[in-house]
């Protein structure tokens, strides 16, 4: 048996899943984007019947130039602060990491009138342009069928699906179903707002309609 390469859109979403592997990994990473553009109001929605996810925030938003790199690895807004003093994102890897294994809307308004969207699905852009509904300032990022392609190996000059969900991998299929969960999410989120008494932070289970999580700038309190 002959040693080879992975193909290269198999490296890819292999290390997509290394950096969001989880829902509640990408509900973090959404969190923290917001956080570094100067969010003081966030709302997550969640539905992990369909694996999607809703983050909106009243950020500083994204502008024109900024949405024409949104998607490529290694981009980012805070260049030149590696050690990560008070953000987060400096890395530039989290929201090509969602676009390579979901479908990915992004819709955001700088200080500028116009409010821009950006579609992308399995890391590639299906299209950018004016949104057809404006918004205030901020940014609505939309995450769809997540996982909707899991890694690929490549064995015997072919590619076979890992089924991580499988019972030959029973530890990593329990950590999954945890981390997947609407309290996987919820804790998740709870550690992100006990550290930032100054966010308004809202968690939703669309597939129930309930708010699960609610803090406040004066306080914090958990439904």
């Amino acid at each position: 048996m002959s040693i080879q390469k992975l193909p290269e859109d198999a490296v890819r979403r292999l290390r997509s899943g290394v950096v969001v592997g989880t829902m509640a990994q990408c509900v973090v990473e959404l969190v923290h984007n917001a956080l570094d553009g100067a969010a003081t109001v966030v709302e997550v929605l969640v539905d992990p019947m369909t694996a999607s996810i809703q983050v909106t925030d009243n950020g500083h938003g994204i502008n024109s130039e900024g949405f024409k790199l949104i998607g490529q690895r290694y981009v980012t807004s805070k260049a030149g602060n590696e050690d990560g003093d008070r953000t987060y994102g400096f890395r530039g890897e989290a929201l090509a990491s969602i676009a390579e294994i979901s479908r990915l809307e992004i819709v955001s308004r700088s200080n500028c009138l116009q409010t821009y969207s950006l579609t992308l699905k399995g890391g590639s852009r299906i299209y950018f342009g004016p949104a057809p509904v404006g918004r205030r300032r901020g940014t609505t990022v939309i995450v769809r069928d997540m996982f909707y392609k899991v890694a690929r190996a490549l064995w015997s000059n072919e590619c076979y699906e890992l089924d991580i969900n499988g019972p030959q991998y029973p530890v990593r299929r329990k950590r999954l179903l945890e981390e997947n969960s609407v309290e996987g999410i919820k804790r998740a989120l709870e550690r992100v707002a006990l550290a930032r008494p100054y966010l308004t932070l809202t968690l939703i289970d669309q597939s129930k309609d309930v708010k699960l999580l609610a803090t406040h700038k004066v306080g914090c309190s958990v439904d």
